[in-house]
C-alpha cells in the first residue's frame, strides 16, 4: 500500500530530475535548514544553509558544474522522506549523495545530506 503524505514527494523528484531550482525551492519551508556532509564538510563543520532563499542560492552553486541527476530509492510517510540522488558530471564522473528530510506542514523543514563523489 503507498504512503500518503502531504508533501509532494513526485514533484521533488521531477524538479530535482529536471534542475528545475524554483520548483525545488518552493518545496522548503521558508525557515528551512539544509546540512551538507562530505569529505570537505566533515560532521564536526558541516556546510549548511538556512531559510529558503539560502537553500536556494546552495542549489543553484550545485547546478554550476553541469551535472546530470537521477532519483533512486525514494521513500515517503507523513513526516519524513528519503532518497538517494546519483549525479554524473560531463567527464563520467559521480557524485553520490543519501537524503533525509524532515517535513512539516507539506514542506521540507530539515534537509541533512551525506554524499561522496568521484576525485
Amino acid at each position: 500500500m503507498p504512503v500518503t503524505t502531504a508533501f509532494d514527494i513526485a514533484g521533488l523528484k521531477a524538479a530535482i530530475e529536471s534542475k528545475d531550482l524554483e520548483a525545488q525551492a518552493a518545496l522548503f519551508a521558508d525557515d528551512a535548514e539544509m546540512v551538507m556532509i562530505d569529505v570537505r564538510n566533515p560532521p564536526a563543520s558541516p556546510a549548511a544553509a538556512r531559510g529558503r532563499e539560502g537553500i536556494s542560492a546552495a542549489l543553484r552553486e550545485g547546478e554550476s558544474e553541469g551535472l546530470t541527476h537521477h532519483v533512486t530509492a525514494l521513500v515517503a510517510s507523513d513526516d519524513r522522506a528519503a532518497y538517494t540522488l546519483v549525479c554524473r558530471y560531463p567527464d563520467g564522473k559521480l557524485v553520490v549523495g543519501n537524503t533525509i528530510l524532515e517535513l512539516r506542514d507539506g514542506s521540507i523543514a530539515r534537509m541533512h545530506v551525506v554524499q561522496a563523489w568521484d576525485e
